[in-house]
């Protein structure tokens, strides 16, 4: 944005300057201009009003061409940059869905065990928390964004609390109510 910035004052100074020079000459005077290190002399009576309007009519175009290619190429680069952004938070999003629905499967397993209809097997069980396991894993190593670091350390502590507490939940040997009050009390609140 600042090379932007001094490409468009530079580009109006030196149209400033055009525009005097082609003020003078339609004014019929002598006028002077320094180009590479000479001073060149133009006169007014060799250029008709027609050349005139044309060569300022194509220095403008040529203004704002180069100021037109400026900006598409920095819309460009910012394009490159978003889509570098989007890719990497696009991983994020996916391994969140998928401990999302992990979490999800998990819960209602417990909830069908707890209401009577516990057609689960332990291997459901296995499934979803290697699932939720594998996703945790994969998003902790796709930390891109600042601040997601400090989201994941949080996070750390919270997962392994949840998948201990359901493996708990879920095994036979505890009794009923113990199980249920486990989940109300840690399970439930770490969902």
């Amino acid at each position: 944005p600042h090379c932007i910035l001094q490409g468009m004052c530079a580009a109006f100074l030196a149209f400033c300057k055009m525009r005097r020079c082609f003020a003078s000459l339609l004014c019929r005077k002598r006028v002077g201009m320094r180009f590479a290190g000479c001073f060149v002399t133009i006169r007014s009576g060799s250029m008709d009003i027609k050349k005139k309007f044309l060569t300022s009519f194509a220095v403008l175009l040529l203004l704002i061409g180069a100021v037109g290619f400026v900006m598409v190429r920095q819309v460009r680069r910012l394009g490159d940059s978003i889509d570098v952004i989007l890719r990497e938070n696009y991983r994020s999003v996916i391994y969140c869905q998928q401990m999302d629905d992990a979490l999800e499967r998990l819960d209602s397993g417990i909830l069908r065990e707890f209401g009577g209809w516990g057609d689960r097997s332990e291997a459901y069980f296995d499934e979803y928390i290697e699932a939720l396991a594998g996703a945790w894993r994969s998003e902790q190593a796709n930390v891109t964004v600042p601040g997601e670091q400090a989201l994941v350390d949080v996070a750390a502590e919270l997962v392994p609390d949840y998948i201990a507490c359901v493996e708990k939940i879920i095994d036979p040997a505890v009794p009923e109510a113990e199980r249920r009050k486990l989940y109300r009390e840690k399970a439930f609140p770490l969902f």
